[in-house]
């Protein structure tokens, strides 16, 4: 196909799609790292040994998520978190609201990854939905609001702006 802006945003084997997503993740991370511990990107979840997980629940033994860190939700929990970046434009999203699109897909990594994380890893998962022309979903949007917040008490900053920096840096 011609490459022009519509093939770059849908084209995943030109490698655009992944290291957008690469380059998100690890930024989420590193942020993470500075109010939490224990971050760790695409740590391997636990095996399987018997458990009886939906259908619709990833099992792979080589499952992975995009980053986890102990203590952002919760006093010493271990929070998992996995980034998705789609593009509204899609074919798939063209007769969709965007609010809708948004929670399609943050329905479709809790499908995949909430039971598992839940139950195996004992611990709490988040969606990471973005938008690839910016805005992101109810989830994502509690997750940078507690970012946020963390960031500007940790070092005394004003809220606005830490929230301008993250949101500039996204």
């Amino acid at each position: 196909e011609r490459f022009d802006a519509e093939h770059a945003m849908q084209c995943k084997y030109g490698g655009f799609d992944l290291r957008r997503h690469d380059r998100i993740r690890d930024m989420l991370a590193e942020m993470v790292d500075g109010v939490s511990y224990d971050v760790q990107i695409e740590p391997p979840l636990q095996p399987l040994t018997g458990e009886r997980l939906q259908n619709s629940a990833n099992k792979k033994p080589e499952a992975r998520l995009d980053f986890t860190a102990r203590g952002f939700w919760q006093r010493g929990e271990l929070a998992f978190f996995d980034v998705r970046v789609f593009n509204p434009f899609a074919k798939t999203h063209l007769n969709k609201k965007l609010e809708s699109a948004f929670g399609r897909n943050e329905t479709s990594k809790k499908t995949e990854y909430n039971e598992r994380v839940i139950n195996i890893e004992h611990g709490s998962f988040t969606p990471v939905v973005l938008s690839a022309f910016g805005g992101f979903g109810r989830e994502t949007s509690k997750f940078i609001s507690t970012l946020i917040s963390k960031i500007s008490e940790r070092h005394d900053l004003q809220l606005s702006s830490v929230a301008n920096y993250i949101r500039t840096k996204i």
